[in-house]
């Protein structure tokens, strides 16, 4: 069979499994302890296994109004992974050195258990300071390009963060997630919960939390992170770079730097190109390297912290955090996606599918990352769907568009979104973000069907049909300018006529 033959048949199949009769065949997880979770092959590609039986892992991922309703009404539809956020790291639950009150988390764990006694958890961990923490390490704050550690900022206030460089903030929230996960163990919904889900950084994406603008393609007006841990550790990461002081001058074409000397390139020399949009090594090394570094950090931040989970889950519980969006934002922090693919503690990499061409009728689907890497490296790609439906109320996020105002068309947007998963042989989640985006009998029916449909392709040939190879040089892009005047129409805006090219395409 043809590649795009193939690809063909999946939508035809889509469409006719979709308006059949539903004949649910989840698995059975039972309503007793679940032992182990983990990712692996499954007919060649990684999938979701639950006390070693494979599943599609389709998922109701919820923001706030967090109602028992929602929980019961995807839990009867046949959605048993469930996911919501939990802050070990900062007040309520972090009240002191040693102190811990997990009561917030255990209302939200047994809500959900209650309402979906099958449910498989994987909260969705935030990773950030309290602030009596800060007021006693005020040296292990992120800086701001100014020095300041705290600026006002979209939907986040005034609030200060750690340092991700900072060893002292590392230890003390290691400490406090073993606390949590020792408290989970515990407790009667413990053996529910399967996974976690590493967040931090602006919107839980791991991007420094001033850059959120690069969503709009506008420009910077703050620069993070220029803290003493940050600065240590760019010397540090510079010296195992280079090796000696010579090799180190060359490079960066300064005769009097040192290791001990070097400093973050400045806010002006980011903003400040060479040549029309690019930096010259010959002139500006020391711009790619602080670029590169800060990716680095970052997956090597996302791997302590995987890291610390398995220890202290005995590696049954599967970890994962957003990233690798090399194919869908501006953002120089996602340059070090290898560096956290070859992590052996990491088990699947998420982001938000590509927020071009969502309206119907004017696109399909598309990912924001290189899926086929992702997989090549034995992680699993879990697609979050957070398309509005027409049950979400009208939002300024993304100026110009609030979403379907039908049902109809909601429906359509939903096949298209599944019908893509599962042809890149992905995961998926329904991010309810503000609560009750689908909360109404068509739309329950709805994801009932697609769930079935999902969880009966797990079952299907899963090998890539691709006939075409885009591959994309992450770390080339650290030699442009952070805007989206090259990046976007050399590798965004090439996603959908790449996808209409002819034949199946996969992403490297």
């Amino acid at each position: 069979m043809s590649g795009l033959f193939k690809l063909l048949t999946v939508i035809e199949l889509m469409t006719a499994l979709f308006f059949s009769t539903v004949t649910s065949v989840a698995q059975n997880t039972g309503a007793g302890k679940i032992s182990h979770a983990e990712v692996g092959m499954y007919l060649g590609s990684p999938a979701m296994f639950v006390d070693g039986k494979p599943t599609a892992a389709m998922t109701y991922t919820v923001g706030g109004n967090r109602k028992e309703k929602f929980f019961r009404d995807f839990g009867k539809a046949g959605v048993h992974f469930v996911s919501f956020g939990v802050s070990p790291t900062t007040l309520p639950v972090w009240k002191g050195p040693d102190e811990y009150d997990f009561s917030s988390i255990d209302e939200i764990m047994n809500r959900a258990v209650k309402n979906n006694p099958k449910a498989l958890i994987f909260p969705r961990v935030w990773l950030f300071s309290p602030p009596w923490w800060n007021k006693r390490n005020p040296g292990e704050l992120m800086r701001f390009h100014d020095g300041a550690t705290m600026k006002p900022m979209v939907r986040l206030g005034n609030t200060e963060f750690p340092s991700w460089a900072s060893a002292k903030w590392r230890k003390d929230a290691a400490h406090c997630i073993n606390r949590m996960i020792e408290h989970i163990k515990n407790q009667p919904y413990g053996g529910r919960v399967v996974g976690y889900h590493l967040v931090s950084g602006g919107t839980g994406e791991w991007y420094y939390y001033s850059n959120f603008v690069w969503f709009f393609n506008e420009p910077l007006e703050n620069y993070l992170d220029y803290s003493r841990p940050q600065t240590e550790a760019f010397r540090r990461w510079l010296r195992n770079k280079y090796e000696t002081t010579d090799k180190f001058r060359a490079a960066w074409h300064n005769n009097t730097v040192t290791f001990e000397t070097a400093e973050i390139a400045s806010k002006h020399d980011k903003l400040t190109t060479d040549h029309f949009l690019f930096f010259d090594p010959a002139r500006s090394r020391h711009i790619i390297d602080t670029y590169d570094f800060e990716a680095e950090l970052v997956a090597d931040t996302i791997s302590y912290f995987c890291g610390v989970v398995k220890e202290a889950t005995d590696r049954k519980a599967f970890t994962g955090a957003f990233y690798c969006y090399v194919t869908g934002a501006v953002d120089k922090v996602y340059l070090a996606t290898h560096s956290l693919l070859e992590c052996p503690d990491i088990d699947f990499i998420t982001s938000p599918s590509a927020y071009s061409f969502r309206e119907p009728g004017t696109g399909y689907s598309t990912y924001r990352t290189l899926t086929k890497s992702v997989q090549l490296h034995g992680k699993l790609w879990w697609d979050e769907n957070d398309y509005y439906t027409y049950l979400t109320p009208s939002s300024s996020w993304v100026e110009g568009w609030t979403g379907p105002r039908t049902f109809h068309n909601t429906q359509m947007q939903q096949i298209r979104q599944l019908s893509n998963q599962i042809m890149h042989a992905s995961a998926g989640w329904w991010f309810d973000m503000s609560g009750g985006w689908f909360d109404s009998a068509d739309s329950m029916e709805m994801i009932t069907r697609l769930n079935d449909i999902a969880e009966r392709s797990v079952h299907t040939n899963r090998e890539s049909a691709a006939e075409i190879a885009v591959v994309v040089d992450e770390k080339s892009l650290l030699y442009v300018a952070m805007n989206g005047d090259l990046y976007r129409p050399l590798i965004m805006e090439q996603r959908m006529p790449v996808g209409k090219i002819g034949a199946p395409v996969d992403w490297i």
